[in-house]
């Protein structure tokens, strides 16, 4: 029987949710971050057209949240479509380019909502690359992944990062990759 492929962000169940949210965690475990944060592109569209679909916490930034009263930022900010230079300039790139943002510059194209929660819990780096499903002719870029962290971390750490994301971005073996392709109409730009 033939598995129907669904729609982003309108056709990701809770059940998947879930699932998306424990891929989250594994990557936030073997980066060492603070926080990962994933958007996929809205189905049907070549241009980035960003849709929130995951956000995960150390469990220091969890209690810190929670001690504020502040909701869980996977859960309030799922399905947001709003406007991001870095998630254009990351989904545009291609695969293997990765692109960061330090926080303590100003960036305009956020609202005060969304561009305090990193800085407002001291995590001021971010590291992106671009999610990559299909092959051969068929590649395209459907998304970006981040890993948040205190500081920019040095060259080493850095590497290391580099390899958990392109592992869970843009190999064609990763869980992640596979789930979204198996599962949703994933697109974007050609690779």
């Amino acid at each position: 029987m033939a598995t129907t492929l669904k729609s982003i962000p309108g056709g990701i169940t809770p059940q998947e949710f879930i699932v998306l949210r424990d891929f989250l965690v594994q990557i936030l475990t073997e980066s060492n971050g603070k926080a990962v944060v994933m958007r996929l592109n809205k189905t049907g569209e070549t241009n980035p057209c960003p849709v929130f679909v995951g956000w995960v916490e150390d469990q220091a930034l969890v209690d810190k949240r929670a001690q504020n009263n502040e909701p869980d930022p996977g859960l309030f900010r799922f399905g947001d479509t709003n406007y991001s230079t870095m998630y254009n300039d990351t989904l545009l790139a291609g695969h293997a380019v990765f692109k960061e943002k330090i926080w303590n510059r100003p960036y305009s194209e956020k609202d005060d909502q969304s561009k305090a929660l990193l800085p407002d819990a001291d995590v001021l780096y971010q590291r992106y690359l671009g999610i990559v499903t299909g092959g051969g002719s068929n590649r395209h870029s459907v998304g970006t992944l981040s890993v948040a962290l205190t500081d920019r971390p040095n060259n080493a750490t850095l590497n290391s990062l580099d390899q958990v994301l392109t592992r869970w971005a843009t190999d064609s073996a990763s869980a992640l990759v596979n789930f979204l392709q198996n599962n949703f109409l994933v697109s974007g730009p050609a690779v």
